[in-house]
């Protein structure tokens, strides 16, 4: 990666930046679709609905789709919630 000298700090190009930023953004993306996956996966063996799921650990069904979908990703607590309901059935 090529160095521009800014006194005494250094940045990658710009070019170069935009590159590994959109490396970081498709990494995210993959992250939240694989927690979708699982979520999705379990919900079904357990056969619930995401309404069904969403009620239990009290989010709205959108909100699951949403998590399913990839669009969002729940937060650290809110997937340890998910994944004790899932694993206990």
């Amino acid at each position: 990666m090529g160095l521009i000298l800014l006194g005494k700090y250094h940045r990658p190009k710009q070019n170069n930046l935009k590159s590994n930023l959109s490396m970081s953004v498709n990494d995210k993306d993959d992250v939240a679709q694989g927690i979708g996956d699982y979520i999705y996966h379990y919900r079904l063996i357990f056969g619930l609905t995401q309404e069904q799921l969403g009620i239990i650990i009290t989010a709205s069904q959108s909100q699951v789709s949403r998590w399913e979908h990839g669009v969002n990703k729940p937060t650290k607590l809110r997937l340890e919630e998910i994944m004790r309901v899932l694993k206990n059935g």
